[in-house]
């Protein structure tokens, strides 16, 4: 119908109001668009519905208001509204990068997170440090929202994957007990500082006593090969 475009603007126009409401403060929002000229726009729609009238004559006021305005009150208002549109873009600017910073930060945060902790669990023994790079990367590609099921029934419970998969690694055995050391007088036919050869060398003892048809723990093949051979 006729009343369609004056309703339409009085919608973008609340629209806009409060966009500018959840974004910055009442004083911000009544500088760029006041919540009273809604209203009249508002009012002015509505009141065009009970009287069967177009929209027309609130614009003829408006346009033979134009007419008696001097050239420098014209340039002057169209400059003001230049500047209020340019204050809402500078705005909507600082709000994406500032979003933009927080995001890059977070994103900082849950990297140097996974790092730590993966450090600490090849300091602990549980992950070789070949593990370090893949592991970290993994956990920061984890949803700390997105969460896991567990049991069935009355026994059904739930945890967010990446605290599962954390807690998980914790309570991983240990792959090398750093806290043994050759036997004095063998330093030089062991290397310790090398997990990934002390790994190999306990692996390669284990099997050997498992086909002599005894058996050896992997923390007893650590202890033989991080000893210098002896028990």
């Amino acid at each position: 119908s006729d009343n369609v475009p004056l309703f339409s603007i009085a919608s973008v126009f609340r629209g806009l109001r409060e966009f500018l409401l959840e974004k910055f403060s009442k004083d911000e929002a009544d500088q760029v668009v006041p919540d009273y000229l809604v209203g009249d726009i508002e009012g002015a729609a509505q009141r065009s519905v009970e009287t069967d009238a177009t929209p027309q004559p609130a614009f003829t006021e408006s346009h033979q208001q134009e007419e008696t305005m001097t050239p420098e009150e014209i340039a002057a208002k169209e400059a003001d509204i230049k500047q209020r549109e340019e204050a809402i873009a500078a705005r909507e600017a600082e709000f994406a990068e500032r979003e933009q910073r927080i995001e890059e930060a977070d994103t900082e945060r849950r990297r140097k997170e996974a790092v730590d902790f993966v450090e600490t669990l090849i300091e602990e023994g549980k992950v070789l440090p070949r593990d370090q790079g893949p592991l970290a990367k993994f956990l920061c590609g984890l949803d700390d929202e997105a969460e896991m099921e567990f049991g069935e029934g009355e026994d059904k419970s739930t945890q967010p994957r990446r605290a599962w998969f954390t807690d998980f690694l914790s309570r991983l055995p240990n792959q090398v007990d750093f806290s043994e050391r050759a036997a004095p007088g063998n330093e030089s036919h062991v290397d310790n500082s090398d997990a990934e050869d002390i790994a190999k060398r306990a692996a390669e003892f284990q099997e050997a006593e498992q086909r002599a048809g005894r058996t050896v723990s992997i923390s007893q093949a650590v202890q033989h090969v991080t000893q210098g051979g002896k028990q």
